[in-house]
């Protein structure tokens, strides 16, 4: 699995050693679905199955509980521009071992002491919107998409082209990590 540990005073991801910076602009805090798009591998036991042919019943192996039976996958077709527009993350980015298309609001594990500093953990769920480099992560707008959540008895981490991410959250439930909240007030890089 690659590197995603932000180890200077500004989050680096380094998910291939020796990677070139980048400089990574913050993003306005906007609204946003979650979810990933058609084609998104997510590790099953045996291998990776697309997200969109998952089927409640099937199992997924997750981060903290091991093998867990998927309750239930919630779709929502919106028009794929403005704040809807998905974020294309390329190979290697968030520790993806192919690109990823997924929502604005979908998180991902970071992990380190940039981390630990602002949130005084040492590893939280960021949104990828805010992760927009301009350059491996940036917004793919198109007419529409549908994003696909996997529902689990409980919010869940999950592999999905072996990027540590998030499942379905129940409004009443604690995510599975600490959430940051607050948009990055100052540049932060990126290694790839």
């Amino acid at each position: 699995m690659l590197d995603t540990t932000f180890a200077t005073t500004r989050p680096v991801l380094t998910p291939v050693p020796g990677g070139a910076p980048l400089s990574l602009r913050p993003v306005a805090p906007a609204p946003g679905p979650a979810g990933l798009l058609a084609g998104a591998r997510v590790l099953v036991p045996g291998g990776l199955r697309r997200v969109e042919a998952l089927r409640p019943g099937d199992a997924v192996l997750t981060a903290d509980h091991g093998i867990q039976t998927v309750r239930g996958i919630h779709t929502h077709m919106l028009g794929g521009r403005d704040d809807n527009a998905p974020v294309f993350i390329a190979a290697g980015m968030v520790g993806n071992g192919a690109n990823l298309l997924v929502a604005p609001g979908h998180r991902f594990v970071i992990r380190g002491d940039w981390v630990q500093r602002r949130l005084g953990v040492n590893e939280a769920l960021v949104p990828a919107r805010q992760l927009i480099d301009g350059t491996g992560i940036f917004r793919s707008p198109r007419a529409e998409v549908t994003y696909y959540q996997i529902r689990f008895d409980r919010h869940e981490l999950i592999f999905a082209e072996a990027a540590l991410c998030e499942s379905l959250r129940p409004q009443a439930e604690a995510p599975a990590r600490p959430v940051l909240a607050a948009e990055t007030p100052q540049p932060m890089r990126i290694a790839v």
